[in-house]
């Protein structure tokens, strides 16, 4: 049933919810309703600035996310909980010139 339509046999009613799971490439389309990826957050070319919290297995991958048009453009703050000074991903990030 299509949300926000009623239901004829109950006569409810239902309400869009502000909640989307993530989406997951390897499911059908039917099996993803409603569900958003990172490039559709990301991705909107109007985003000048960006906060992430512990999303650090891969910055590469973050990055192909925001559009392409504005990616160098964006002021990307990376908020990350590393702690050991001899953290491989720690010294990834470092290197790779994000603030921190």
């Amino acid at each position: 049933m299509l949300r926000g339509t009623p239901d004829k046999d109950l006569g409810h009613k239902f309400v869009s919810s502000p909640i989307q799971l993530t989406r997951i490439d390897d499911l059908m389309p039917s099996q993803n309703v409603d569900t958003i990826g990172l490039k559709d957050i990301l991705g909107d070319p109007l985003i000048k600035e960006c906060w992430n919290f512990n999303f650090l297995f891969d910055l590469d991958f973050v990055m192909q996310h925001f559009d392409h048009d504005v990616r160098a453009l964006v002021k990307l703050k990376i908020i990350h909980g590393f702690w050991k000074r001899d953290d491989a991903m720690r010294i990834n990030l470092l290197q790779s010139g994000i603030p921190t």
